[in-house]
């Protein structure tokens, strides 16, 4: 067994909890409560890592390979490695979502 501490981040909307360094994998959790708190997220892809977003209250547009994708908090959007994506908009307001990336490792995005 193994606990690790967490290290700070300083963006008010996301608390990042997977920024552990010793981590094998970079968990977030996204809490939005108005239009003002959010931005539209860059096109970007992963190079290994594959990432899965839990909604779990409001709902969300994503772009996914140029196509349009509907998330809400009936649903888990797995983005396999190497497809482009991006949060487009936030549909309905509170948005919370878990985000799990296999990878922990800065260097694995790439701007699209």
């Amino acid at each position: 067994m193994k606990i690790v501490n967490r290290k700070e981040k300083a963006t008010p909307s996301i608390t990042a909890v997977g920024d552990w360094g010793e981590l094998p994998v970079r968990i977030n959790i996204v809490n939005w409560r108005s239009e003002s708190e959010f931005s539209p997220d860059e096109l970007h892809f992963h190079l290994k890592g594959t990432e899965t977003y839990a909604v779990l209250e409001g709902s969300a547009i994503f772009e996914v390979n140029g196509r349009e994708v509907n998330v809400d908090s009936r649903h888990a959007l797995v983005i396999e490695p190497r497809e482009k994506h991006r949060l487009r908009e936030i549909t309905d307001y509170p948005y919370l979502s878990v985000i799990v990336n296999t990878i922990n490792d800065n260097s694995d995005r790439v701007k699209a």
